[in-house]
């Protein structure tokens, strides 16, 4: 399907602004404060995440590191499972938007005050988990590593998504699904390190 503005790119992302599928770079290019609650809309006042630090090399740097594993499979378990108890019908730019504001709530900066209903829960979620996470005894995690941490997730999430649930479907695909149980309580980081280590 065409872009509904520009009618010649491909549209990826559904706009309610213009009512029906629109290309990246026309949502880029005519966003404005009406859209403020779609997550591809970003507010000046969000940190620009291409400047904050991030690991390159996420199979060595992250995976084979179990400080950083546990951290970034404790998000990636919570959005799996969020996805789960909606039935499967959220899209990755939920995840995407959460993931985004989480490190902009990290870093002190302003976030939109209307966001999406998904977005809020997810996010609510990932603080929450980002809590349990800086309470963990067994690593020790500072702000700082944190944000590289969930903006390496974030990358990931963006990078393989393409306007669908490309990067949730990727989830389900490849974490063990020992590490996810499909009921209303989630994991803690205890059993995620728990299994983490069994698997390393």
């Amino acid at each position: 399907m065409k872009c509904s503005v520009c009618d010649q790119q491909k549209g990826k992302r559904t706009c309610t602004r213009f009512g029906g599928e629109i290309c990246s770079k026309c949502c880029g290019t005519s966003r404005d404060e009406s859209c403020s609650s779609c997550t591809y809309y970003q507010p000046t006042e969000l940190v620009d995440l291409r400047k904050i630090p991030r690991f390159y090399d996420f199979g060595k740097e992250v995976d084979n590191n179990p400080e950083f594993a546990c951290a970034s499979m404790a998000l990636e378990v919570s959005i799996k499972e969020f996805d789960f108890l909606n039935g499967h019908k959220t899209f990755d730019s939920i995840a995407v938007g959460a993931l985004k504001y989480l490190i902009s709530k990290l870093m002190n900066q302003k976030i939109p005050e209307t966001l999406n209903n998904q977005t809020c829960q997810l996010l609510s979620i990932l603080e929450s988990r980002i809590e349990e996470i800086k309470q963990n005894t067994l690593y020790n995690y500072n702000s700082d590593l944190l944000t590289k941490i969930i903006n390496t997730v974030y990358y990931v999430a963006e990078r393989r998504s393409k306007g669908g649930r490309e990067y949730l479907d990727f989830l389900f695909q490849t974490l063990p699904n020992d590490t996810f149980v499909p009921n209303n309580k989630a994991l803690s980081v205890k059993d995620i390190v728990r299994t983490r280590n069994a698997l390393l």
